[in-house]
């Protein structure tokens, strides 16, 4: 793990006598042993260095790979989606992302579902958040399809943008990344558009006008999807 963590530090090509080693190592069930606290040290550290796809590499060179990060070698047989996400980390590494953001762009074509390996991993509830919430969320945002309120909306709320806009904010961030890296259109402006108005809506004043509490969720629910709605028509031509 630390041989592929300064891969991606250095990016060097590790010898062949000790890539033959490192295969020795797996074979004899010596990665087996690792707890996975450790594994989430070095590869959270790995998606912060320079050339994190080096790391990925190495372990698939030393057969550890599918020891290691089972969901990750699955991915390996799919090329083309393969070779997005580790631009798509690159990027990251590039632009500096945060640890959550790279652990979510790693995530974002695994083809299982992530709660086990969050818990394989013993992953940080940011990261996991993070992956979950891009997983779910960038395929609608890059649909080429004419927006829908109720889809914009349920996509808010599955990022809790009200409360947390800075979630929101990387799952888009992120989401911009994978559409570079997969030539593919960003996602429409709207969406920050009716998320900005929608913050601006004074759900207080919702609350009050309601006539009994039970009523203010669905209330501030409408009013959210008029809104949402208003958007989407202001910005088609």
């Amino acid at each position: 793990l630390r041989v592929a963590r300064f891969a991606a530090r250095y990016d060097f090509q590790v010898a062949d006598s000790t890539l033959q080693l490192m295969q020795t190592m797996t074979s004899n069930g010596e990665v087996d042993a690792l707890v996975a606290e450790r594994v989430w040290q070095e590869l959270s550290r790995a998606l912060s260095e320079a050339h994190p796809p080096r790391f990925f590499e190495v372990l698939h060179q030393t057969q550890a790979l599918s020891k290691i990060l089972p969901p990750l070698a699955q991915l390996k047989q799919h090329k083309l989606l393969w070779d997005q996400t580790m631009t798509a980390l690159s990027v990251a590494a590039m632009q500096k992302r945060p640890v959550s953001m790279s652990y979510a762009l790693m995530c974002a074509y695994l083809p299982v579902s992530l709660d086990k390996l969050h818990f394989d991993l013993r992953v940080p509830k940011d990261c996991a958040d993070a992956a979950n919430v891009l997983q779910a969320a960038h395929p609608i945002l890059l649909e080429a399809e004419p927006l829908q309120a109720e889809t914009v909306l349920n996509v808010f709320q599955r990022c809790d943008a009200w409360r947390r806009p800075e979630r929101w904010q990387a799952t888009w961030e992120a989401t911009l990344i994978l559409a570079e890296v997969s030539q593919h259109e960003p996602p429409s402006l709207v969406w920050q558009q009716a998320l900005k108005a929608c913050l601006a809506l004074d759900v207080a004043t919702i609350a009050a006008q309601s006539p009994d509490k039970a009523s203010i969720p669905a209330n501030i629910r409408a009013a959210r999807l008029n809104t949402i709605t208003q958007s989407i028509a202001s910005s088609t031509p």
